[in-house]
Order: structure tokens, then sequence, then C-alpha cells
């Protein structure tokens, strides 16, 4: 039987931590080699020419003409092995006589280590068959475009901005918004409901009552501010556990240099095509703040940590995945230990940017990254915070609730195979935490990605735990997560929905349970050990293969099977949600987000559905297959809601026998489909230089009046007097069989 887990989040104390921190030896080592898959053609005639590389860097960066340039794009081209650039270069020269491309050259800190990938301009005439060419290359492993992320500043009191503005895209990649929130002015005490002025003046002005209620109350928001006391840093500071030694990567804005919050700032590298290291927004230097800042208002949890700021964002918050791919090649040369990453985004089919995330933690690199701030939704995970491998952090406020902005609920890119990963992993404080402005002083921000930074900061203190020879044998993803859930307290409020539920191992293990036939019948529960044998490449050093024991206790509640009158089976199948298609938002009053990259199920958007078909005593199962792939006669219902897929002529047909012949009953729900809408919901994106259009509406109403004409295609609408009151019947057909011993009223039109 499932037992509702409770959430997670760091104590008032890390000792713990410490004590829970068991020497666990564990290789991630993962190897992720993809098919080969075909282009389409063009009918073109290639000539043979030798390519010259183009320079990119600084203010003439490749990406800059872009932006001017309809004619060609950027390119991902990823080889199997690393080489040294030119080495690549002269590869793609050799063997692709053809017109039409051009490589660029990257100019950045880590030209001078080797490197998996190289970035090409392709002109959109051949594009076809110049991706066709790269891929029939035996040492490319793909080629993708060279997408483009973008966050947005998040002032607490405005609308919430991403991708779109005002109906409109914004530059660059689809991407949600920055997640953090600000405000300036104000401190919140969350024992009151006043707000409390920062402004010098009023101390002037106040009466010894006011004045003592006003320092009070500054003292509350203060030490609130402090999370450094609230979890217990200062005991491990007073036994010289700073986090030395550690090295610190912050994917972000970059950092002032002589930063006078910071005493141990190693490098700053920059990987945009702004001639800048600085941050000149804010975030980085908070970031950075929280997570080793000494300032006495705004303390950072490893103040001796060394800083390695990797500037992967411009001024106006915009990134391509390129310049993602060589900082973290860098991370991965230069040994990195911890990195942050407060970005996330919708885009788990950026397989560039997914796997070589993956290959960041198979290095043994603790990554941590915010959920993101599109709560109270849920299925609202952001990449790559939702990767099983990377620390996923959402927020709570000071009542150790979960913060309303923080996203939660399961990864939605495993649907419809699959019901997906519960996420965050930990939750820490998020809301009106202190730390670092871009120069001096220190604000108070608000989001998941002041969450991060806090568990990224008890991580290095966590590493420099261990002495630096000892490190990278027993650190690794999986150990560093199991301490700092087994060392966090539960909270017993949120659903499981809003929290994780097993160790923190950095996979997963399926396990399929059927009852036999025989037991159909049977009630109670069963219990007993499942025992599973791991292995793994040998360590450095070593000769045979490791492999280690699992043993895991199950116990399940057992029903009976129940009846085929409260079975419903939820169509999943033909559920499509962004990416890889333009997939409009359902609802018209949302105008800062375009695209429904939520993903509907039972588990997330329609979690209401389940919770009430629930309790009025149903159960539900989600199809993720054809509606030629389940057994009728189980179930009493099919509910097809909300649907964006088009259904097979097969499938038409097996569902008017299952209704016809086998009794299933059909309950279908669809929202809005309307061509001229679709057409004012196309915008241009500047990063693809293409049009993007919605392939459908919030549901594909034309495919389910296919499916549904089967069963008659009359199409009836009008007014009609119902309870004494005059209704509008907009658009749909007669019914053709109702249930038996069921109640039905007969309607004239008016």
């Amino acid at each position: 039987m499932h037992q509702t887990p409770k959430k997670s989040f760091f104590t008032f104390s890390l000792i713990p931590l410490l004590l829970v921190y068991t020497l666990i030896r564990f290789d991630s080592s993962l190897f992720v080699h993809l098919p080969k898959f075909p282009q389409c053609r063009t009918l073109i005639m290639p000539e043979s020419v030798e390519s010259e590389p183009f320079i990119a860097s600084g203010s003439d960066d490749w990406q800059d003409q872009q932006k001017q340039q309809s004619d060609s794009r950027s390119y991902i081209v990823r080889f199997y092995h690393y080489k040294e650039a030119e080495a690549h270069w002269n590869y793609l020269q050799d063997n692709l006589k053809f017109k039409g491309w051009q490589w660029i050259e990257r100019k950045n800190p880590a030209a001078r280590f080797p490197t998996d990938f190289g970035l090409v301009a392709i002109d959109e005439s051949v594009k076809e068959l110049l991706l066709e060419k790269f891929i029939e290359l035996n040492l490319v492993k793909d080629v993708s475009l060279d997408l483009s992320y973008q966050r947005i500043v998040l002032e607490e009191k405005s609308e919430k901005i991403g991708a779109f503005a005002n109906g409109k895209k914004r530059p660059g990649k689809m991407f949600t918004a920055m997640s953090f929130s600000e405000d300036q002015n104000y401190a919140v005490a969350n024992t009151s409901k006043l707000k409390i002025s920062w402004n010098r003046h009023l101390l002037m002005q106040a009466s010894p009552l006011m004045l003592l209620c006003f320092v009070m109350h500054n003292l509350l928001a203060i030490y609130k501010s402090q999370i450094t006391s609230l979890l217990g840093a200062h005991e491990l500071w007073s036994k010289g556990i700073t986090g030395a030694k550690v090295k610190m990567a912050i994917f972000d804005i970059g950092i002032r240099a002589g930063h006078l919050h910071f005493r141990n700032i190693k490098e700053r590298t920059n990987w945009t095509n702004e001639d800048t290291l600085n941050d000149n927004v804010g975030h980085g230097t908070f970031v950075a703040g929280v997570i080793a800042g000494q300032d006495e208002e705004c303390l950072g949890f490893a103040p001796d940590t060394e800083i390695y700021a990797f500037r992967v964002f411009t001024d106006a918050q915009v990134s391509y995945t390129s310049w993602f791919l060589d900082a973290f090649n860098y991370a991965i040369a230069t040994n990195m230990d911890v990195l942050n990453l407060s970005i996330g985004g919708p885009d788990y089919l950026d397989l560039p940017f997914v796997e070589k995330v993956w290959e960041l933690t198979a290095n043994n690199m603790i990554m941590v990254s915010a959920i993101g701030n599109d709560g109270p939704l849920y299925g609202t995970l952001t990449n790559p915070a939702y990767q099983s491998d990377v620390i996923g952090v959402g927020a709570i406020d000071y009542s150790d609730h979960v913060a309303s902005f923080s996203s939660r609920g399961m990864s939605t890119w495993e649907i419809p195979h699959g019901y997906g990963r519960v996420k965050p992993d930990l939750v820490a404080y998020g809301h009106e935490i202190m730390g670092s402005k871009i120069s001096t002083g220190c604000k108070r921000l608000s989001g998941t990605s002041v969450a991060s930074p806090v568990v990224a900061g008890i991580a290095c203190l966590l590493v420099s735990i261990i002495p630096e020879n000892k490190q990278k044998g027993i650190l690794n993803p999986a150990s560093i997560k199991q301490a700092l859930v087994e060392g966090a307290t539960k909270l017993s409020g949120p659903n499981l929905y809003e929290q994780d539920v097993i160790w923190p191992w950095s996979g997963y293990l399926a396990l399929h349970m059927q009852i036999k036939e025989e037991g159909a019948q049977f009630s109670g529960e069963i219990e007993g050990n499942i025992t599973v044998k791991i292995y793994s490449p040998p360590a450095v050093g070593e000769k045979s293969r490791r492999s280690s024991s699992c043993a895991l206790h199950l116990k399940l509640q057992v029903i009976p099977t129940p009846s085929r009158s409260v079975r419903i089976l939820l169509d999943q199948f033909h559920s499509i949600k962004y990416p890889p298609g333009y997939i409009p938002i359902d609802s018209f009053d949302v105008r800062n987000d375009l695209l429904d990259w939520h993903g509907d199920h039972l588990h997330t958007t329609f979690h209401s559905l389940f919770d009430m078909l629930r309790d009025a005593g149903y159960y539900i199962e989600t199809l993720g297959s054809p509606l030629t792939c389940f057994d009728a006669n189980q179930y009493g219902t099919l509910l097809l809601v909300d649907l964006e897929d088009e259904y097979f002529l097969e499938e038409i047909k097996k569902l008017r026998d299952d209704v016809i012949n086998s009794g299933l009953c059909l309950a279908v729900f669809a929202d809005w489909y309307n061509v001229d809408a679709m057409i004012k919901m196309r915008f241009f994106d500047g990063n693809t230089h293409s049009w993007w259009t919605p392939v459908t509406g919030g549901a594909i109403v034309p495919a389910l009046n296919d499916l549904l004409a089967t069963f008659g295609d009359k199409i009836l609408n009008g007014d009609f007097f119902f309870s004494c009151k005059q209704n509008r019947y907009a658009s749909g057909t007669d019914i053709l069989k109702f249930p038996r011993g069921s109640r039905s009223k007969m309607i004239n039109f008016l």
C-alpha cells in the first residue's frame, strides 16, 4: 500500500545531515548513443566547396548576425568523441564537399580543451540536404538547432512574464519566467499583516512605542532573512567547516570583480556575445551571496567556498544551447564540485542540453537547480531540475508551507508511456531571503531561484567535510542527494505530488505486479522482499566490476477487482503538449504563455477531476496506447478530455464496436477550436526564423467529430428552455443510445 510521504525540507540544524552522511560508493557512469535518423531530401544539386570558419566572439557573434539574417541558422553538430575543435572542422571539410555551410569558431575559455561538438551555419535553401549529409558521417552523432533561452526579471507586484508578453512572442526560445521575485521597498513580517518600511525618515517621526514595535518587527524580519541561522550553519562554522577548497560553479549572469561580500572569487568566465564579465541585472550576484556571502546582513552558507562565475546569460537574459555546452564542458575539464542553475524551461527535447547534464553528473558533479516558479499548478516542473540526477529544489515560506509560486507535481515528459517522477527532491526557504546586491548592500528576493542556492551552499559544506583525496571516491550526485534528503525534516502538510517519494538514487526502478485471476476477489495486505543485484563498471585502478545487492521490502493493500460500472479509463495517448509542436494554451485569459507545456494528466491539470471521481467511488486508470489496445469489457466508461491528436481508422472502428456491442459508455469533453483564433495566435520566432502556427486549438474538435460521426453525423444547435431558463446549445449531436434505467428528457429547440 502506498503511504503518503512527507515533504522534505531543511531543519533548524545541519548536524543531522552529518550523522546520516555515510560513505557511499557509487559510480554513475552513463553512456547514451542515439540512433541516426534520415532527413527529407531536397532536390538541389550541390557544388563542392571548402568551408571557411566564421569566428564568433564579442559583439560580432554569429547569433547577432542571425537576428538580421533569415537565410541561415546555427546548428549544433555533435560528435561521438572529444577532439580539438580544429580536428572536427577538418573532418567535416574533408568529408562534406557541399556548398551552403560554414564552421563557426567559438572563442571562449573552453577553446583550449577538446570538445564533442561544433557549431555550423547552414543556409536555409540547402538545409534538408546538408542535414542528411551531416548525419551520414560516421563520427557525427546528431545535428540540432542551436536553441536560445530567455528569462525575464519577475517583480513581485507585476504580472508574471515568461517567453510571451501581451500575447506576443519575446525574443529567444520558450523559457519560463526567471525564478525569483523582488520587492525593493518593503519587508513583510509573517507574524503580522503590517508592511515595514525601511525608509530612514520614518524613524525620525516615530513615537517611542512605535519605534519599539518598528525595531521588533525589523529584528524579526532580519532574523528570518538570515536562513544560515535558521538552519544551524553557525554550528558547522564553529567546527571549521566553511566550504573551503570546494569549487562552486554558478551558471548565471556573472558577478563583479572585487565585490566586498565575497572573499574567494576564483574565476569569472564569459560565454555570451557581450564583452563583459559583470552582473548588470543582480541575479547572479544574489545567488552567489546566498551560497558564499560574508556580509553580516546577508550571510551565505559556505563563505570560504571557491566561486567560479559562469556568465551564460546576457544583460537581456538571453542564452544559447551552445553557450551552455561550452560552459558545461569547461566545468568538466576544470573539475567543478557543485553547480547551481537557478534556471528552468519546458524544452526537455533539447537533447544536447539534456544529455550534457547527464554527462556532468556522470562525472560526479553535484548539480542543484530551481524547480520553477509556475505553481501552484501541477505538472509545472522545469528542465533540468526535474531530471533524475539533478537535485531539484522547491520553495517554502517561514511557516513551512510550500510557497504558492513553487512548481510541483510529476514530471510530464514521460507521458503517455508512464506517470512520470515526483519532484522536487527538496524544499528550502525561498521567501523574502536576504542576499547580495550588484555592488554593495543586501536585498530581499523570493522564488525557487532563492531556494536553490540555499541547497547548493549546504552541499558545499557537506563536500568540504570530506578530505580532498577521498572526495571523488565518496561524493557523487546520489550520495549527496541521499544525505540531504535523509537529513532533512519532513513536512506533514503537502500531498504526494509536492514531494519526493523514495530515496534519491539518480535513476529509477520500474516494477510491475499483477494479481492472478484466481485472486481477483482477495482483500487484504500482501508483503515480501524483492532483491535486486546492481552491477557497475570498475573504478579507476580496479580490474573487476563492482556489484551490490538491494533488498526492497514491499507491503501492498489489495482490493477485489472493482465492478465494471465503477472503472473509468482516461485516454492519455491522444493528449499532446509542447514540445514538440505548437500546442496552444486552453485559456484565452492567459496572455503571458501561449504554449500548453504543462501536460494534461490526472495527477497534474486534471487532479481535481481525479479527486472528485475517487471521492465518488470510481477507480480511474490512464490509457497510454491507442484505443485498439484496451479491453472495453473491463471498463464502464472511456473519458476523452481535451485531446489534441487525431485517431486512426482502426481506432474509430474499434470504439464504435465497443460502444454498440460491448456497452462501453463514452464521455467527451473539449474546449475551443477556431481557425481565426489560431491564425491570430501565430508568431514569428526570431530564433528559428520561422512562423509558428498552432497545430490545433485547445482541443482537436475536427478529429473528435470524425470519431463521433460513426454514431451519427447530425449536428444540432439552437435555443431551448430548461428549468424555466433559456439556454443555448451551440453545437452537438443527438443521443444515439442511453443506458437502461437512466432518466432522460426530450427538449425541443425554440
